[in-house]
C-alpha cells in the first residue's frame, strides 16, 4: 500500500501550498545542496621571490638572497664552476649555456665573456667567439686573455693575418704571454701553408624570392676569366653561370637564370666554363653537349653534341679551355676550344667560332697518352703550345701539345707519380702548374673523413718538380675535414679557387717560396 505524500502546512491552510510557499521550499532546498564558496586567495608574492633567474640582466645587489638561500654572487660562482667542469669534459655547448645564465645574473663581465668565447671556439662558433672577445677587450683592455680569445676566433675563421695582429696587441699588454707568442707562431705557419693572404670574394648574403637571406653563391664550382677584368663562375647550387665584375658586387649577366625550377633551360648540369670576352662556353653533363652564349645577355648562340662516343658526340663533357691556335693555322687568327670528354676518356678540340669538330686525342688506360675520366683543363696564358689535363682516374696530370701529342705525366713527387686523391682541376701560369687535389670530395658525405683538406700543388710544368709545399687556402675543408675546394684557375695575375662554403678565393702575391709573380 502506497501512502500519499504530505507536506507540512499551517492550521486552516489547504494541503496544496500557495505559489509563494512553493518558491520558499525550492529556495531552501537549493541552499541546502549548494557548494560553499572557496576562501579568498592570498595576495600574490613579488615576482622576484617566485623566479630568481630572469630572462634579462638583473639589477639586483650581489648579496640578494634567493629561495634556496644562495646569493646572486654565489649562484654566479656555482654556474662558473659547473661550466668549467662541462668544458673540461668536452661539452662546450652546455658550458656556453651556463656562462650565458651567469652573464644574465651578474651582467657583462670580462672573465665570463672570455670564458664563453673559449667555449664558442671549441664549438666552432667563431663569429660568436669573436664578438665575445671584442666585448671582453672593451670592458678590460688590460686583460691579456681577451686578445688571446680574439686571435683564436680569427684563427678559426682562417683570417690569419688579423689573428696575428690580435696576438700582437696582447703582447703589448703582456710581452711575455706564452699564449700570444704561440698563437702568432701557429698563425704564421698557417699563413705560410696557405701561400699568403687570400682575398675572399662573394661571401655575402642576398634575399631569395621569398625574402629570406641566403648566400650569393650557393655552391661555386669551375671559374674562368670574364669580360672587362671580371670573372665567370658556375653556381651549381642554382644551376646557373654568373658573369661578374672583379669583386663580385655586380652581375653582368646570368646564364640559365630563367629556368630555376625545371631543367629545360640552357643546361642541366654545368661543369666547365670558358670565356673569350664576347662569349661564354659551358659544358652540359646532363645533355652531353657544349653551349656557347652571349656574355652580355646570356642568350644561347649555338650548341654542339649529344650522348655517344663518335665524332660530334660526348659522354659527360667536363672541363673547358680556350687556346690561341693561330700558329697552327699559318698565322691566321684562330681559337680552339678544348673539351675533356670524361666517360670517353679523351680530349676533343672544337672551333671556338662555330663549335665545329676538329679532332680528338687520348684513350682509356694507365700508360702515357692514356687517361681515365679526364676532368679539368688548362692552357698556357702566354700562348705556349701546352695543354694540362687532370687525369682524375689515374690521379695525375697529363701534359699535351695543342696538336694532341703526349709530353709527360706529372704528380706530387715529380714525373709519373700519383697524387693521394683524384685530380679535379688544373691551372697554368708562365712558370707554374697548379693542381687541385681532392683527397676526399664533398660528394663522399657518407664516408668517414680521412682528415685531409683539399690541397693545391705547385709544380714545374716542364720537369714536374715540386716548387713549394701544397697550398691549403681558407675554407679548404669543412668541420669534418672533407675537401671543399671545387674550382681552380689563373687569370688577372691571381690564383683563384672556389669553395663550397659559398665564396671565391684569390691569391695575389710574389711568393718567396716560388720566387716569381704569377701571371
Amino acid at each position: 500500500m502506497v501512502l500519499p505524500m504530505t507536506f507540512p502546512h499551517a492550521a486552516g491552510e489547504s494541503p496544496l501550498a500557495s505559489p509563494a510557499a512553493t518558491e520558499d521550499i525550492h529556495a531552501a532546498a537549493a541552499a541546502a545542496t549548494a557548494t560553499p564558496p572557496p576562501p579568498p586567495l592570498p595576495p600574490a608574492e613579488p615576482l622576484a621571490s617566485q623566479e630568481w633567474i630572469p630572462k634579462a640582466p638583473l639589477q639586483v645587489a650581489p648579496l640578494a638572497v634567493g629561495k634556496d638561500g644562495r646569493t646572486i654572487a654565489e649562484r654566479v660562482a656555482l654556474l662558473k664552476e659547473c661550466a668549467q667542469e662541462r668544458f673540461a669534459a668536452g661539452d662546450p655547448k652546455m658550458a656556453i649555456s651556463m656562462y650565458t645564465d651567469a652573464i644574465r645574473l651578474s651582467g657583462p663581465s670580462h672573465t665570463l665573456l672570455s670564458n664563453r668565447s673559449a667555449c664558442y671556439c671549441a664549438a666552432r662558433k667563431y663569429v660568436e667567439a669573436f664578438e665575445d672577445a671584442c666585448k671582453c677587450i672593451d670592458l678590460m683592455p688590460t686583460f691579456t686573455k681577451g686578445y688571446v680569445r680574439k686571435g683564436a676566433a680569427l684563427h678559426g675563421m682562417d683570417r690569419w693575418s688579423e689573428a696575428i695582429k690580435a696576438y700582437e696587441a696582447g703582447l703589448k699588454v703582456e710581452p711575455s704571454s706564452r699564449a700570444c707568442l704561440d698563437g702568432i707562431d701557429d698563425a704564421r705557419k698557417r699563413l705560410a701553408l696557405a701561400g699568403g693572404e687570400w682575398r675572399i670574394i662573394g661571401n655575402r648574403r642576398v634575399a631569395d624570392e621569398w625574402g629570406n637571406p641566403e648566400w650569393f653563391l650557393r655552391q661555386p664550382y669551375a671559374l674562368c676569366a670574364g669580360p672587362s677584368g671580371g670573372f665567370c663562375v658556375i653556381d651549381r647550387g642554382r644551376n646557373v653561370v654568373r658573369v661578374l665584375n672583379a669583386d663580385a658586387t655586380y652581375i653582368r649577366c646570368t646564364l640559365n637564370d630563367e629556368n630555376k625550377v625545371n631543367m629545360a633551360g640552357l643546361f642541366g648540369e654545368p661543369s666547365g666554363v670558358a670565356c673569350d670576352g664576347a662569349h661564354v662556353y659551358v659544358t652540359d653533363q646532363m645533355r652531353c653537349r657544349v653551349v656557347k652564349c652571349d656574355a652580355t645577355n646570356g642568350k644561347l648562340v649555338s650548341s654542339v653534341g649529344r650522348s655517344g662516343s663518335g665524332t660530334g658526340n660526348f659522354d659527360m663533357p667536363w672541363g673547358l679551355a680556350l687556346a690561341d691556335t693561330s700558329a697552327l693555322h699559318e698565322g691566321v687568327a684562330d681559337t680552339t676550344l678544348f673539351v675533356s670528354d670524361a666517360k670517353n676518356h679523351r680530349v676533343v678540340a672544337l672551333s671556338a667560332a662555330d663549335l665545329s669538330w676538329r679532332y680528338a686525342f687520348g684513350r682509356w688506360g694507365t700508360s702515357a697518352g692514356e687517361m681515365i675520366e679526364p676532368h679539368g683543363l688548362a692552357t698556357s696564358p702566354d700562348g705556349g703550345n701546352l695543354l694540362a689535363v687532370a687525369d682524375s682516374g689515374n690521379k695525375r696530370v697529363v701534359l699535351w701539345t695543342l696538336e694532341g701529342t703526349c709530353l709527360r705525366c706529372v704528380g706530387p713527387a715529380g714525373l709519373d707519380t700519383p697524387f693521394v686523391g683524384p685530380t679535379a682541376h688544373v691551372a697554368l701560369s708562365e712558370a707554374h702548374l697548379f693542381v687541385l687535389e681532392e683527397p676526399q670530395p664533398l660528394a663522399d658525405h657518407d664516408k668517414p673523413s680521412n682528415g685531409l683538406a683539399s690541397r693545391i700543388h705547385a709544380l714545374d710544368p716542364q720537369t714536374g718538380a715540386v716548387l713549394r709545399p701544397p697550398l691549403v687556402p681558407p675554407f679548404a675543408a669543412d668541420d669534418k675535414l672533407r675537401g671543399l675546394l671545387q674550382g681552380l684557375a689563373v687569370f688577372h695575375g691571381s690564383l683563384y679557387a672556389s669553395s663550397a662554403y659559398g665564396c671565391v678565393l684569390a691569391l695575389v702575391r710574389r711568393s718567396r717560396e716560388v720566387g716569381q709573380e704569377m701571371g
